[in-house]
């Protein structure tokens, strides 16, 4: 995470992968996934801190979606997932 207004790095976060969506901020959590990896990650925003990860059974292809009080994800076999 790097502050905008100057730039400096606040902190990182280290994953097997290479995130591959946009990661949304979803009530105080921010989630995000990593190509080829059927897991969801729940990370503190505020510290990088990584507080869970969800197996979602199936990669996630595109960017998480909030809608009101539900995230909802779109795995590789077309599945849509709804969590709350």
């Amino acid at each position: 995470s790097v502050r905008f207004a100057d730039g400096v790095q606040n902190w990182s976060l280290s994953l097997d992968g290479p995130i591959t969506g946009t990661p949304v901020l979803f009530k105080g959590q921010l989630y995000l996934f990593t190509r080829g990896d059927p897991r969801l990650f729940a990370v503190d925003p505020q510290t990088g801190e990584l507080l869970g990860e969800l197996n979602t059974g199936d990669w996630i292809t595109s960017d998480p979606i909030v809608a009101g009080n539900d995230l909802i994800l779109i795995g590789q076999d077309g599945s849509v997932l709804l969590y709350r």
